[in-house]
């Protein structure tokens, strides 16, 4: 079975993406890698069939019946993807100006006998891949932060004597 310490990482990482902690049994004899990634990811299949009852839910009680399954899959993809486009946008704007960095400092390398294209591509290569992986990560750890709630959002309270009372 899993270290101890290898225990702590995977329910620490687990509990970060997913927002619930591993429901393993670390004590169990048959506990191998595999059956430990089969029932990760039979949790996973779960917590992310609960996000759809939850938009379901929410949509319930937003138009007063239940959505029907069609409008509930497209309102799901819709939220994936806006989830996916945004961190993508937010990444790779961040992408760009990084590489506009590589670029600007691209021409100190060629002091160390490297030729400067060369390594321009292997690093804008490798900043790329960092980039698609931090989209994947961010975009699957936002998804299932996501709360979806059946009540409505209550309206804000008006306190007299507040701040928004205006002045005359």
């Amino acid at each position: 079975g899993p270290t101890a310490d290898e225990m702590r990482r995977i329910q620490t990482q687990f509990r970060a993406t997913f927002g619930a902690p591993p429901q393993v049994d670390w004590e169990a004899p048959e506990l191998s890698p595999d059956s430990l990634r089969a029932g990760l990811m039979q949790q996973v299949e779960r917590l992310y069939a609960g996000k759809r009852e939850g938009l379901g839910a929410m949509m319930r009680a937003a138009q007063g019946n239940a959505p029907s399954p069609a409008q509930l899959d497209e309102v799901f993809h819709d939220f994936q993807r806006h989830i996916l486009l945004s961190i993508h946008d937010n990444l790779w704007k961040d992408h760009l100006l990084s590489m506009d960095h590589l670029r600007e400092g691209i021409g100190l390398v060629g002091y160390a006998q490297k030729k400067p294209i060369d390594e321009y591509k292997r690093e804008g290569f490798a900043m790329f891949q960092d980039l698609m992986a931090r989209t994947g990560r961010e975009s699957v750890t936002m998804f299932f932060r996501a709360q979806f709630s059946a009540e409505p959002p209550r309206p804000a309270e008006h306190r007299p004597g507040g701040l928004d009372r205006r002045a005359g």
